[in-house]
């Protein structure tokens, strides 16, 4: 009978102590959810001959040749948790 009143109190002890740790800190901090477009130039040398050596293989078979690897563009997802100054992004 001892043994469950220990692990009744003990588990109250952490309900408490989740309450008091974990209800200021969600109220204080957030979670954002990321959508964007971002682009960058890139600098691919060793990409680009190897887009020049399939170019000139395949030069028979192809309507129109690959270009050279210059920009990079597309969709940017994520998911942000922000806690006071403190940042931490996923993804």
């Amino acid at each position: 009978m001892n043994y469950y009143k220990r692990i009744y109190g003990l588990a109250i002890g952490i309900a408490l102590l989740w309450g008091v740790i974990l209800v200021p800190n969600v109220s204080i901090s957030q979670v954002n959810i990321k959508i964007g477009y971002a682009g960058a130039y890139v600098l691919a040398p060793e990409t680009n001959q190897l887009i020049d050596q399939y170019n000139v293989t395949n030069q028979s078979v192809l309507n129109e040749q690959m270009p050279t690897l210059h920009w990079m563009h597309g969709i940017d997802m994520g998911l942000r948790y922000s806690w006071n100054a403190f940042n931490f992004e996923l993804l």
